[in-house]
């Protein structure tokens, strides 16, 4: 992975090692994870579809603190796409610091987070998609839903640029590298700090994981649905026991471990209609159903 423009990662898959490749591919992003390094609840409710009504003015008004004069005279179209002006929103976030009101100022901020870290658009702009999923409030699946989609699309093409929430899996990856790889007094790049690891050296499990209560499916699929703002993935969770300290001595069912992935433009749409069915029944296994803890790693997942 090399680092490209401002929350960007190239990915470049001829020049990684063959052993780091096996090693980085056991370990999954998963939603408790994300959720914990965010501070961000999961919801049981429908997460962001990309059909969502036209977002009202006044709905985006109560939202960021603002009248619906204003949002009306600030919703500006950037590429047939609708959204805020960067310069817009950190002058909004001004005037609320100055005032004292925090809880605008913290809003605000947020939603320059949401547009311009966490679903990038541009540089200066701030879509009406990040708006959506700012006002959902249930950002957590929206957000592993693009990179697993994102990453898909590297890993077809054999490299590619992954656009959305760089930096959170960024940060996910850290967290599960050991400590040794930080004191780098060789001045090594990351790909030969980390070329070495073995199994042992990875932090499997990352603190507060062990005990946690885990989405593991949802609706008429055996595994977890999720929708980006490109596109459907459904992401196994059955593949990431050991990060929640627990193995399974048998590999996975074949069913567990099926897969689905589309693009909403060259979807018929029925595909992400199930997938938004399925949350209205959202399965979550206690961490007594999810096997024996145990840190040790046990055939097939070595």
């Amino acid at each position: 992975m090399t680092p490209m423009r401002r929350n960007t990662i190239q990915i470049n898959f001829v020049q990684v090692p063959t052993q780091l490749k096996e090693l980085v591919a056991k370990l999954v992003p998963t939603l408790e994870e994300f959720s914990g390094l965010l501070g961000i609840s999961i919801l049981e409710q429908t997460p962001f579809i990309g059909w969502e009504k036209v977002i009202r003015p006044e709905d985006i008004a109560s939202a960021l603190h603002m009248t619906k004069a204003e949002v009306m005279s600030n919703w500006e179209t950037r590429s047939g796409i609708k959204g805020f002006l960067t310069k817009f929103l950190v002058g909004k976030a001004n005037q609320f610091w100055d005032s004292l009101d925090f809880q605008a100022f913290e809003d605000i901020l947020a939603l320059l987070i949401y547009g311009l870290v966490l679903f990038p658009n541009s540089d200066a702009f701030v879509d009406v998609n990040a708006v959506k999923i700012f006002i959902s409030c249930n950002l957590v699946p929206t957000l592993l839903g693009d990179i697993l989609h994102s990453l898909y699309a590297c890993t077809a093409r054999k490299r590619g640029t992954l656009m959305s929430c760089a930096p959170l899996l960024a940060r996910w990856f850290i967290s599960h590298l050991p400590k040794s790889v930080f004191k780098n007094k060789e001045g090594m790049g990351w790909a030969y700090r980390i070329m070495y690891l073995s199994h042992n050296d990875i932090i499997w499990t990352i603190k507060g994981m062990e005990d946690v209560a885990i989405i593991d499916r949802c609706g008429e699929y055996p595994n977890v649905p999720l929708l980006g703002t490109h596109g459907g993935i459904t992401y196994n969770p059955c593949l990431a026991l050991r990060q929640f300290g627990r193995a399974r001595r048998e590999g996975p069912h074949e069913l567990l471990m099926s897969s689905i992935v589309f693009y909403f433009q060259g979807d018929s749409d029925e595909q992400r209609r199930r997938f938004i069915r399925a949350w209205d029944r959202v399965h979550r296994s206690d961490p007594h159903e999810l096997g024996t803890k145990t840190s040790l790693p046990m055939e097939p997942y070595l």
